[in-house]
């Protein structure tokens, strides 16, 4: 007996696979963002890290397909056998070697970098998405009691998890994962360069990145933006493949790291439009609507990610708008004047106290300016185009946004010590339009030999003597702060104490018992309790110093915060350690001795072992 014949085939029918697709996606939007913004929270904390871990499980999958289909082009040994790879592969060595060698591993932005890092630990130890604020020794075990979710998208603490789970807990793998991150970006950077213009062109583009100062500081810190820049490179070099032949596994990877990229920083979000105008001008090089069913899963990905950046409706100081007593929005055209001054200041700004590059600055913006002309007159012709030219224009018009969406941020000004760091992603988006004007097949003659003069003057008469000074490292204090208590935790780390400190992350990422000073005066009886256990471990109190200008000293719990330990005299307390950091600021360290007037907590008659335990649990500080 014959089958019934169906009036189409699912299958074989791209427009109900569209259909279907775009169905999901609205309803994963209206998910996401009708769900209370509480729920969002909380199933970030209990399952962003599985979600992660399929995500970035499916991407690693994806990407050894796509050397699978390419295996017969790629052959590594004639990498090391012809002399024509031989100088690019020494160009990514010394590349790689000259960012290594600018500076220490250590923070770059102090309570940024110590917040993922804290996050990575509660990941490592607990498979959850949260920052520990309170941590104890139970058992010789250290057990993470409580905490909060931080407002960064949590792909790098994830990263730096796996890293933990393969090779032991480390404070170190934090600057580990930048440091594996450098030459993954070089190479990235390479191969995208030589798709522009040629091998020399993909030298060009290593050269220009690695004389910006900026990128050799960040890549020897601990936050995010190396590897928001290494998945920028990435889904741009994706999407030339894509371009090049529009299939299956070459979309498949490309939408996964364009989720992987949103999980990285917010404004991630600006580069999944570039990622959904590749993949329509794709379909129509080919002439059909390439679409595997595994696409379907894509907009789900999306979810948690609007989860995570809901945070900002449940706790709107997450905005940290009391940094700038002048700002009342996060963004608003009104900042747009003020930043682009700003802006011009870190480009073009010849102040030593500036990680920029004048190359890079000036011949940068002027090709970044003239490629977008160039792009624009020659729009009616795009299908002409090779992959490069076509991916590169539409990521061009997505770091212009990014930019617009940094002059419109209340704190948007890129010469700012703490905000400079934003500028890394137009180091790439300033370097490809470069060496493809230099490199181009109608390029005037010299002009190869002109670019090869000028950076390479620039890299001698400009970037190293700025790295030989690195006075940036100098002017944010709060990293001489972060050493400070670095030394002290590695001197005191087979001592069982307990450290009270207004920035927990700082001593909890060294495994060190920890709770928040601000909860200091309502654990008071706790605390009595605990100094009068036998064998007690000591109990640290960590401030900050602060002169006023008439020289009069204030001890902080953080920014603008008095320490509640200084407002209550029941608190006594002995000097252990002072140093500063500055002419007016500093780090105290203080032994608590006693609480006076407060009685610990009763020990209950004929206690069982087990009842003992969990009391001594419960009246944990």
């Amino acid at each position: 007996m014959k089958k019934p014949r169906l009036l189409f085939s699912p299958s074989k029918s791209p427009a109900l696979r569209l259909s279907i697709l775009a169905s999901i996606s609205l309803i994963s939007l209206g998910f996401a963002w009708f769900t209370p913004a509480t729920k969002g929270i909380f199933y970030i904390h209990r399952l962003g890290y599985s979600f992660l871990l399929i995500i970035f499980a499916l991407f690693i999958f994806a990407i050894v397909q796509l050397f699978k289909e390419r295996k017969p082009s790629i052959n590594p040994r004639k990498w090391f056998t012809k002399k024509r790879y031989w100088l690019p592969l020494l160009a990514l060595l010394l590349g790689t070697a000259f960012l290594r060698t600018q500076g220490e591993p250590g923070y770059t932005i102090l309570f940024d970098e110590s917040s993922q890092a804290a996050t990575a630990l509660g990941m490592h130890l607990k498979r959850e998405v949260y920052m520990p604020f309170r941590a104890h020794t139970l058992s010789g075990v250290y057990c993470p009691l409580g905490g909060n979710i931080d407002k960064r998208p949590p792909l790098f603490p994830f990263l730096i998890s796996l890293l933990h789970d393969f090779t032991g807990y480390r404070f170190a793998n934090i600057f580990w994962v930048n440091a594996l991150l450098t030459p993954l970006l070089l190479t990235l950077s390479f191969l995208i360069g030589a798709k522009l213009g040629g091998w020399k062109a993909g030298i060009g583009v290593i050269l220009t990145l690695v004389s910006f100062p900026l990128l050799g500081h960040v890549t020897h810190g601990g936050g995010f933006e190396p590897l928001f820049l290494t998945l920028i490179a990435a889904c741009l070099y994706l999407s030339i493949h894509y371009l090049k032949k529009p299939n299956a596994s070459s979309l498949w990877a490309l939408s996964l790291t364009c989720v992987l990229l949103v999980e990285t920083r917010y404004e991630a979000a600006l580069f999944v439009f570039a990622v959904i105008a590749v993949v329509l001008i794709g379909w129509a090089k080919a002439k059909t609507l390439i679409l595997p069913w595994r696409m379907m899963l894509i907009p789900l990905f999306f979810i948690p990610a609007i989860w995570h950046h809901r945070l900002f409706e449940v706790f709107p100081h997450a905005w940290e708008l009391s940094s700038k007593p002048a700002a009342t929005h996060p963004f608003g055209l009104h900042y747009i004047h003020d930043n682009f001054g700003h802006a011009l200041s870190f480009f073009f700004g010849a102040t030593p106290y500036l990680p920029n590059s004048l190359f890079l600055g000036l011949g940068g913006t002027l090709t970044f300016i003239g490629f977008i002309i160039y792009s624009l007159r020659r729009l009616p012709s795009w299908r002409t185009w090779s992959a490069a030219v076509l991916a590169l224009a539409i990521f061009e018009v997505a770091f212009l946004s990014l930019f617009l969406l940094f002059m419109a941020y209340f704190w948007g000004q890129l010469d700012d010590p703490i905000i400079m760091r934003l500028a890394l992603p137009f180091a790439l988006a300033f370097a490809l339009p470069l060496v493809f004007f230099a490199f181009h097949k109608q390029a005037p003659k010299g002009t190869q030999l002109a670019f090869w003069l000028l950076s390479g003057a620039n890299l001698f008469l400009w970037t190293l003597p700025r790295i030989a000074q690195s006075p940036w490292v100098h002017t944010y204090s709060l990293l001489q702060d972060a050493k400070i208590i670095e030394a002290f935790a590695i001197a005191h780390k087979d001592e069982h104490c307990l450290v009270l400190s207004g920035a927990p992350t700082l001593w909890v990422v060294h495994k060190i018992d920890t709770l928040d000073l601000g909860y200091a005066p309502e654990k008071k009886q706790a605390l009595q309790t605990y100094l009068e256990r036998p064998n007690h471990p000591t109990i640290y109190i960590q401030e900050w110093i602060q002169h006023d200008k008439n020289g009069n000293e204030c001890l902080l719990q953080a920014s603008k915060i008095i320490s509640p330990i200084r407002k209550d005299p029941a608190f006594i307390t002995e000097e252990v350690l002072r140093a500063y950091s500055s002419a007016t600021l500093g780090i105290l360290i203080s032994r608590l001795i006693r609480i006076d007037g407060v009685e610990a907590f009763p020990i209950p008659l004929n206690e069982t072992r087990s009842e003992t335990q969990i009391r001594i649990c419960q009246e944990l500080p």
